[in-house]
Order: C-alpha cells, then structure tokens, then sequence
C-alpha cells in the first residue's frame, strides 16, 4: 500500500533564454514569486495538483495529511509571503479532513498538525475511491487528489520520475517511491516484535554538570533514585512477542497500531490494555534475599508508533504497569534466587530434591543424571503443573530462569503496581532492529533488545 507522490507527469522545461528576454522586457518578473500553499503526506511535499496514491488495508486508505502555508513554490528557493491570520482548514468529501488544518504566524512558514484522513472504497470495496482536498492560505490555493486503490490492483504508479531542466547543462531528476505497499507480498497486516539480548552500552546517565555517572547496559533494567542498594542491572527476559497492527503501509513506512486478544488469540502477545509484556520478570536482591520481587507486566496504554521496513527502524510506545509480587526466595534449597515461579524439569537426588534445576549442577549432592524429568512450574498457583518455558535459562546469574506466564505467582504475595517505561512513562525500542523485516502470510517479523528500560525515580 504505497503511497506516492504523482506529480509532472510529463518533464518540465524552463527556457532560460525566453526566460531571460521576458525579465528583459518586463522588468516585473525580476520579483520573487508568492508564497504558496502546500501539504505535507507521509513521503513528503505534497504540491497543487498532484495525487497521492494509496492501496487499501481493511477496504479504506489512511493518508496522513499536514497543510503548511508560505512556502516557496521550488525547494531552496525563495518567495515573497502573504501576511495570514486566519486558521487555514483543508476541505473535501472524506474525513475528517477537518482537522488538517494550520494556524498562521503572520508571514512565517508554517505547518500545522498531522492528521489521519481516510478514503474508503467504493462497491463493498471493490472500486477506485477518490476524494479532493483543497486548503486556501491567503490567494493560494492548493488542490491534491486522494486514490483509494482495491489491495493487490496494482493501480498505483509503479514509478513517477520529474525532471527539471533549470538552464543548460542544469537538470535534476526526481523519482518518487515505488508503487504499491514495498513492505513485501502479502501487503503486511501486523508487526511481529520479538525481544531478545542486547550487548554493550545503550545509553548514559549524565549529572547535572554534563559528566557522565553510568552507562546503561543494552537489555538491562534500571530502577532507584541513584542510591539504590540492589543489584542493578536487572536481567530483562528475551522471547517476548508482541504484536501490533499495520493501519498504513506507505512505500516502506508503516504506521502501527494496538491488537486486542481476540485479535491475536491470546493476552500474551497482544498490545491492549490488559495484555500481558512478555514472561515475568524476576528481581532477586542478593544482598537481601526476602525483599525480592516477582514482576508482571501488563500494557497499560495502548500500543502505537511506526517502522520502516526498508531500514528496519521501528518506534513503539507500550507504557506499562509492573504488578509486585514480594515472593523472596520460593526455593531456598536451589542454588541462586528464584524469585519468580520457574518452568524446568526438577532435582531426583540431593539437597534440592524435587526442587527446580537447568543442569545436574542444580543438584547439589545429587550426581550426574540428577536434573530429570518433564518441565513443570516450580512454586507459585500451578506448581507441579505442566509448562513451557518463555525465555532463556542462561539469562542473569541467579538461576531465576526461565520463567513462563504459565507458571503465574503465588496470588498472597501481591503488593501494588508500578508504572514502567523508557523515558517518560513509556516503553520505546529504537534500536536493534534488522535493516530488512521479513514478511511471511501478512506478518512483518523484527527482533530486537529491549534496552535502558527505567522504573520510578531516576
């Protein structure tokens, strides 16, 4: 579902020497030209009279769309403003193209707020939609068309090239995006975002006079106001999938939106309200073992943000709530801390009989062969129970893994919810993500370390 620009569609030549002569006789034409009124779509200008070329997701076209005012009719170049001061508001027959709309800063250039118009098509979906939009700033006027194309026409241009020819030996070539969603076949539907295990350093934090007071590990968890006593990183559990959906494919940009449970089949990999982030996530403070915690991560915001599967780029926002669970040690007889319910096979031999083990090591006393059996839950609501595992064993150097939403915590041991983010309040992953996605039965797959989350005070 490309959205491209289409405009000149054949080249445009400025003769300079009929230029110059009519500058010669009409010493008028010597002056700069108006400023002009313009939209800005997501590939970039977007100019009177062109068109702007969609293929539909879910029967309708979402063209994010921004009117700016004062701008000079070539780019670099130079124009002589209009003073405004009333809001210019884009008009048209599809919605709500309303709300495209900039308000002036006397003769400064200036654009307004992006906003999301949809086009939908025509014959339950099986025809061209079509919808004109204008914007007026002062005396210029700017009119684009919006095209709704049926998935998979094939309508959109494949390819629109401009050429200018400023003077002699003086021409630029513009080619535009390619048509069609260039995200792959099947057109993409849904984001598939996999965490896994970062390395090195994914940021710093800075004192007040600009020094540098820590590096912050890639994949690590940060909590505390500076003066904190626990352990930290903590290790962040990898295998966690999330999805989103695709509301917009425009050449290789994707606008990404929430999924709910019924939409993925279950509250593990949605991105709702309510859904689940990823395997719990063990806590364990060795240097005081009962005020470990267990914690379970539950979307608290809907899900949003963008990616380009040219590049691989991808933003999510996913602000959490972190729910408490104050379990200190389930197996004091294990090596290590688990803090969390885990999900592996169980010691037949030792001082840590039928407790939890990755390897024969687990099971001090026990021997070789020691460490046997199926993988069950170990401690919690559905000890003894059957499970898979969610995330890797090797993670940290507690023996607190692996963990499994199938193997939920001891429901007595409860204690509040904290909010939990990168940044403000929110969960962003900008790095580590593939330069390609790949694109499998409409799913976009990326994997990625999620890196420098912070909880409570800085």
């Amino acid at each position: 579902m490309c959205q491209c620009r289409v405009q000149g569609l054949t080249a445009v030549k400025y003769v300079v020497a009929l230029a110059a002569a009519l500058v010669a006789l009409t010493p008028g034409l010597a002056r700069a030209q108006s400023c002009v009124t313009d939209f800005e779509g997501a590939t970039g200008t977007v100019k009177n009279g062109d068109t702007i070329c969609q293929e539909a997701v879910g029967k309708k076209c979402v063209f994010p769309l921004s009117v700016c005012v004062n701008q000079p009719a070539a780019e670099g170049g130079t124009c002589t403003p209009q003073t405004l001061k009333k809001k210019v508001r884009a008009s048209g027959h599809c919605g709500p193209v309303g709300k495209v709309n900039v308000k002036p800063s006397g003769t400064d250039a200036v654009c307004g707020s992006q906003a999301n118009v949809s086009v939908r098509l025509k014959k339950k979906g099986k025809k061209e939609g079509k919808c004109v939009v204008k914007a007026k700033g002062g005396t210029s006027l700017a009119k684009i068309t919006l095209l709704c194309e049926p998935a998979g026409s094939g309508m959109c241009p494949a390819t629109t090239t401009t050429t200018t020819t400023v003077g002699p030996g003086s021409t630029t070539t513009t080619t535009m995006c390619a048509g069609g969603c260039a995200c792959g076949t099947p057109t993409p539907t849904r984001l598939s975002f996999t965490t896994g295990i970062g390395s090195g350093n994914c940021g710093t934090v800075q004192l007040s006079n600009g020094s540098t007071n820590k590096n912050l590990a890639c994949s690590g968890l940060y909590t505390g106001g500076g003066g904190n006593t626990v352990p930290l990183p903590y290790s962040v559990p990898d295998m966690g999938n999330s999805l989103t959906g695709i509301t917009n494919c425009a050449c290789t940009a994707l606008t990404l939106t929430n999924l709910t449970s019924a939409d993925t089949g279950s509250n593990r990999n949605c991105t709702s309200v309510g859904c689940l982030f990823g395997p719990p996530l063990p806590i364990p403070n060795a240097a005081s073992t009962p005020t470990s915690v267990c914690v379970i991560n539950v979307v608290a915001t809907d899900a949003s943000g963008t990616a380009d599967c040219a590049s691989g780029a991808s933003h999510i926002s996913l602000p959490l709530t972190s729910e408490l669970y104050l379990n200190g040690d389930l197996f004091p007889n294990a090596p290590g801390i688990q803090v969390c319910p885990v999900c592996n096979k169980s010691c037949n031999a030792g001082t840590n009989m039928n407790g939890p083990c990755n390897i024969d090591g687990d099971c001090p006393g026990g021997g070789a062969g020691s460490c046997a059996g199926g993988t069950v839950c170990h401690g919690g609501t559905n000890a003894g129970m059957a499970c898979t595992p969610a995330d890797s064993a090797t993670l940290g150097t507690t023996n607190s893994f692996p963990t499994s939403q199938d193997c939920p915590p001891p429901t007595g041991n409860f204690i509040g919810g904290l909010p939990i983010g990168h940044g403000p309040g929110a969960l962003t992953v900008p790095h580590g993500v593939p330069a390609t996605l790949d694109v499998a039965a409409g799913t976009l797959t990326a994997q990625s370390a999620v890196n420098n989350q912070r909880a409570g005070g800085a």
